[in-house]
């Protein structure tokens, strides 16, 4: 991502480099890209799992999602591949391969580029 810092404190991000810090093309004006962020678990998830820290049917590796069975001892059921996935459960919620993702990382290679592209003409889009 190009970014040109105007006075300090401000700085103007050009979707004239596409390409992610982890090396993702996620804007490109002739298709849709998908992203997907894991979530940590919510207070109510916490709070209604039989298990501490519950154990998620959710796992990830690189840009595929993995969705285990646990009726199955947690035996892989399906999986889905992205353009870039995001893994922002804490570790002692549950381990993964994947590296941590914080808010601000998935702003910074999803959001910003995709506001950049939106000001460029290019139609964006982000939604939880």
């Amino acid at each position: 991502m190009d970014s040109d810092v105007l006075d300090g404190s401000e700085s103007v991000v050009s979707a004239a480099s596409t390409t992610s810090p982890r090396g993702v093309r996620l804007i490109d004006r002739d298709r849709v890209c998908v992203v997907c962020r894991v979530r940590p678990f919510n207070a109510r998830e916490l709070s209604l799992s039989g298990q501490s820290p519950p154990r998620s049917v959710v796992d990830m590796e690189d840009a595929t999602v993995l969705l285990r069975d646990p009726t199955q001892r947690y035996e892989l059921r399906e999986q889905y591949t992205f353009d870039a996935c995001f893994w922002s459960v804490p570790p002692w919620q549950q381990d993964s391969v994947a590296s941590f993702a914080t808010q601000e990382d998935v702003y910074n290679e999803v959001g910003a580029p995709a506001v950049a592209a939106a000001l460029e003409g290019v139609n964006a889009s982000v939604f939880a």
